[in-house]
């Protein structure tokens, strides 16, 4: 089964569209009107998995749901493992010129639910930055989306939803903010941008939310 759509907006500004399956990545093929397989090493996913995806400085970044390594499109050949050892991790985001992973694992069997690794330099090291992580410890539950929305990366967990804020500065990057909601997201990929308004997502309590970065409102 095909588990997730991919539209990807290249540096030249055109669009393709990748899909991911439980063991494959295929590239629309606009001139034949077919899918070429750009998997390289087989996935380890399942029907039942949640793939999530980013534009980050120009490539394609995608995880699916931590049972891989992160990986990398850069519009030619196959998709590859990224580079400097990444983590394995069940959400991505791209903020401040950082490449964000959330839910995160060395092993890709033992996974930090509440943690975020950051790099500067995503494909070669992600242990150079000045305190590489982010805890979000205010309450245990997982983090399960995120995604950039103005000056903020909202964190989206099972049971709240935190404000990350870049600094500018070492060694605190990033400040931290819950949002007195007590809720978090019930369906991860129910997260969606919404133009000039900001991002919807279904909440724990069933009913659809709508953050504007300032506030979050059913």
């Amino acid at each position: 089964p095909i588990i997730g759509l991919m539209p990807w907006v290249q540096p030249d500004l055109t669009c393709a569209v990748l899909r991911m399956l439980p063991a494959a990545v295929h590239k629309l093929n606009t001139a034949t009107d077919a899918w070429d397989d750009v998997t390289g090493t087989a996935l380890t996913g399942a029907a039942t998995t949640l793939p999530q995806w980013v534009n980050h400085k120009g490539v394609l970044i995608l995880t699916n749901e931590g049972h891989d390594q992160l990986r990398k499109y850069t519009g030619s050949g196959n998709t590859a493992t990224l580079g400097g050892d990444p983590p394995y991790a069940k959400t991505v985001a791209d903020y401040y010129g950082f490449l964000m992973a959330g839910n995160v694992s060395a092993d890709g069997a033992h996974f930090n639910g509440t943690q975020i690794l950051y790099s500067e330099d995503y494909d070669n090291d992600w242990s150079a930055c000045n305190g590489f992580e982010i805890n979000l410890n205010e309450t245990p539950g997982d983090i399960l989306a995120m995604r950039r929305l103005g000056r903020t990366l909202p964190v989206y967990k099972s049971d709240a939803v935190i404000m990350i804020r870049f600094t500018g500065s070492a060694p605190v990057r990033f400040t931290q903010e819950q949002f007195p909601l007590n809720k978090g997201i019930l369906a991860p990929l129910s997260l969606a941008d919404v133009a000039e308004k900001g991002h919807i997502f279904l909440g724990t309590d069933y009913e659809l939310y709508l953050n504007t970065s300032q506030q979050i409102a059913p």
